[in-house]
């Protein structure tokens, strides 16, 4: 008995002692690396990494070549040290100089090397050394994937950043306001009057960042704001799809005849790091901030009374939240990618009306609704596009999703469908709606076929999941321009983001998740309009400024009902009555 309590005391002190060593774990060495940039032959690749004085103690090496520090070199107070192959050609990309270069080019001190350091495409190796003990290395491919322009960042708790983050992009984190107050609106219904409130309500900046902006009205009210001492500062992207138009062209102009700061993104001589640049928000006085699903033009922002597409939006007042959101435009606005846009006064015939583009008699329905006490939480991507897969995984009961298409890479879903499939096969409820505008059905492979598929997987595993097109021609909209969700009843989802692959993990894009109840309610009531709709064929010549502001009850469309009844009684009567 003596010898086997031993035994166990002796078996207990070494799982002590094993359980305290594997809790000692390492502080990364390598926190970021980029070997495969945009420029040819990587002359600004580069690695970060976390030392200490004296720096003469390490050795850096590829397996072909080492690096060591020049004598006298010291962190200078600094937690990391930025070692780049070319210093000048690093400072052309990042707007700054790295601490040490590889091959002199500048003045920025020199590393020792030996061999021949270059960090190779397809696959290699950093390993960080002092003396011969190894403190850090890795190796591509795998611990990570490669790509053209993408830079790895490492964690504290030593695992490599899954996102696809690029040369130049934000590296956000996730974030949640709570006690947020605002307005929910719909395009075509009120989001042209809440759109130019918030621009009017401004009292000392305007942050506008819009994929494409083509409102003359828009940008005379811009203007207005920056006559009147208003900051004012527009960002766009530079290569939307198809071009700038020529509305475009001329609102830019005006805009900058006027004196605001415009700028695009993309077309300089520094690489993009998003795809595209296809958020449209608006930041108000470090205040507010307005996010929608729409471009700035008269199809997302229509006259009253007329149609347009059907989009969403919030106006969210928080100053947390609105500096949040300026604190992210200003570091893309600032962006050595991001350039100022040079007036163009050429003159491009106006493209050819599309079907289904003529402005048609809209009654509004959902006019603008105001909440308090929301907690809301920004998706902005690339950084935090994983806040939208965790809405979709959080669902329990219900998700209905309106989107202007959903598209598949290769014939694959992409990781948002896969999310949304799992969620009915847990037994959530699930409705989706896609736009039937001619562009998005034409082919072979767009909504139509999506809605064919998504119904064929319901059917085949005996899912709550339904798909289907949007009844244009019932709704009077345009097209559905949307890509919102709605969770449970009492979360939803306003934003820029496109289900496919691209939009989330590669564009700049802006959401948010409002939690809440009325919220998530006035946006379930737009929905389910849209997704069994009462036409609107009656065009009764009526006030638009009587239409009563409600949540979603058509009273224009009951009061034609009761008129016709009306109607119909007499004609009865006087029949049945001779």
């Amino acid at each position: 008995m003596k010898m086997r309590s031993k035994i166990c005391f002796i078996v207990f002190l070494l799982s002590i002692i094993f359980l305290s060593c594997a809790s000692e774990v390492a502080e990364p060495i390598i926190v970021e690396f980029c070997p495969d940039t945009y420029l040819s032959d990587e002359p600004d690749e580069y690695f970060v990494l976390a030392l200490k004085d004296p720096l003469t103690q390490y050795s850096i090496t590829d397996g072909e070549g080492t690096l060591t520090f020049p004598v006298g070199a010291s962190m200078q107070g600094k937690s990391t040290v930025t070692i780049a192959y070319e210093g000048a050609r690093f400072f052309e990309v990042h707007g700054y100089y790295p601490d040490f270069e590889v091959k002199g080019s500048s003045y920025v001190p020199d590393m020792v090397q030996k061999g021949t350091f270059r960090l190779a495409n397809k696959g290699d190796e950093i390993t960080v050394l002092s003396g011969n003990q190894v403190l850090d290395t890795v190796q591509w491919p795998g611990d990570v994937t490669r790509r053209e322009g993408q830079v790895h960042y490492r964690d504290v708790d030593g695992t490599w950043d899954p996102r696809i983050l690029m040369l130049g992009g934000t590296r956000l984190s996730s974030a949640s306001f709570s006690s947020v107050s605002g307005v929910a609106f719909v395009s075509p219904d009120s989001s042209r009057a809440e759109l130019l409130r918030a621009i009017t309500e401004a009292k000392k900046s305007l942050l506008l960042n819009a994929y494409e902006i083509s409102d003359q009205e828009v940008a005379e009210a811009l203007c207005t704001a920056h006559t009147n001492g208003v900051s004012v500062r527009v960002l766009v992207e530079g290569g939307p799809v198809g071009g700038i138009s020529s509305e475009g062209h001329s609102v830019l102009n005006r805009l900058n005849q006027c004196g605001t700061e415009v700028k695009q993104v993309g077309g300089g001589q520094v690489h993009s790091p998003y795809r595209f640049n296809h958020a449209k928000y608006l930041t108000v006085d470090n205040r507010c901030v307005l996010v929608t699903s729409e471009n700035i033009g008269v199809h997302g922002f229509p006259e009253l009374g007329t149609n347009g597409n059907r989009g969403w939006g919030v106006y969210l007042c928080h100053s947390k939240l609105a500096s949040y959101m300026s604190e992210i435009f200003l570091e893309d606005f600032t962006n050595p990618a991001s350039v100022p846009i040079i007036p163009s006064y050429r003159q491009t015939p106006p493209q050819a009306s599309e079907k289904n583009d003529e402005v048609r008699t809209y009654h509004p329905v959902f006019l603008r609704f105001s909440f308090m006490g929301a907690e809301v939480i920004p998706v902005v991507a690339p950084d935090t596009s994983y806040e939208l897969v965790s809405l979709i995984d959080r669902a329990t009961k219900t998700i209905d999703i309106e989107q202007a298409y959903i598209s598949q890479t290769k014939g694959e879903w992409t990781e948002l469908m896969h999310h949304v499939f799992d969620a009915a096969r847990r037994g959530v409820s699930i409705r989706i709606l896609l736009d039937s505008y001619w562009f998005n059905v034409v082919g072979t492979s767009d909504n139509d076929e999506i809605v064919d598929q998504i119904r064929r997987i319901a059917y085949d595993e005996g899912l709550s999941l339904e798909a289907k097109l949007v009844d244009l021609r019932a709704t009077n909209l345009m097209k559905i321009h949307n890509k919102g969700v709605i969770v449970d009843g009492s979360e939803v989802f306003v934003s820029s983001i496109n289900w496919n692959e691209n939009s989330p993990s590669f564009n700049r894009e802006v959401g948010m998740i409002i939690k809440s109840t009325e919220v998530a309610g006035y946006f379930t009531e737009v929905f389910e309009s849209d997704w069994n709709p009462r036409s609107q064929s009656l065009s009764l010549s009526l006030d638009l400024a009587e239409v009563p502001n409600s949540r979603g009850i058509d009273m224009l469309r009951l009061f034609g009902l009761l008129v016709v009844g009306f109607i119909l009684l007499i004609v009865y009567f006087r029949r049945h009555h001779r």
